[in-house]
């Protein structure tokens, strides 16, 4: 917002006597000193004591613009501007600059109560800026922190039947395990028993010839 539109907003009817004046040829405040009393009360549609108030107020504005421009930003902290902050317009930035108040850190840090009545505005508001102050701070330094970094440990594979030997180290075996084979085993036992595979097996259980 500029300070000719910020001027109608305050003292005017808003947008229709900035449109007026721009039909006048006023694009800043200090076009308004140029313009006779009486032209300039045709065009605000007001009294000529109206008028000269207008054009103090136009006077006054434009020169704590002019000095909020030309002095340089707050040496530490992030200076205050215009919509950097919801509802944190040109008009509050000069006030907050009148009360030494230039950066986000000033506003976050001072005492709302106290900066209400000097601002001669409600406290909800005040503690409106200081919150989203904060946020924006904060959101500042949380970006500027280098990310942290976890150690992950993979889960360990579980490992397959066919791979139970590769757990030995180099100077292990692993020994392998063969499925058992019963008519082979019975077939040994036989052999060394002297028993044919027709014959029956002698004990409590044989078969009577």
């Amino acid at each position: 917002m500029d300070s000719l539109a910020l001027l109608c907003n305050l003292y005017g009817d808003g947008p229709a006597t900035l449109r007026r004046l721009r039909d006048a040829g006023c694009q800043e405040c200090d076009d308004i000193e140029r313009l006779q009393l009486d032209e300039l009360a045709r065009v605000l549609e007001a009294t000529r004591e109206a008028a000269l108030r207008f054009q103090s107020e136009a006077r006054d504005l434009a020169s704590r613009v002019a000095r909020t421009e030309a002095e340089p930003p707050a040496a530490h902290g992030t200076p205050l501007r215009p919509d950097l902050l919801d509802g944190l317009d040109l008009a509050a930035c000069v006030t907050l600059k009148e009360f030494g108040i230039e950066s986000l850190e000033d506003l976050a840090s001072v005492e709302p109560l106290e900066l209400s009545r000097a601002m001669e505005t409600g406290i909800t508001r005040v503690v409106r800026l200081q919150f989203l102050a904060r946020r924006q701070l904060e959101s500042a330094q949380n970006a500027s922190r280098p990310a942290d970094t976890f150690n992950t440990i993979a889960p360990r594979p579980r490992a397959s039947r066919s791979r139970l030997g590769e757990r030995f180290s180099p100077s292990e075996t692993a020994a392998a395990v063969g499925v058992p084979q019963l008519e082979a085993d019975l077939g040994a036992w036989r052999g060394a028993q002297g028993v044919r595979p027709d014959e029956g097996t002698s004990g409590p259980f044989a078969e009577s010839p």
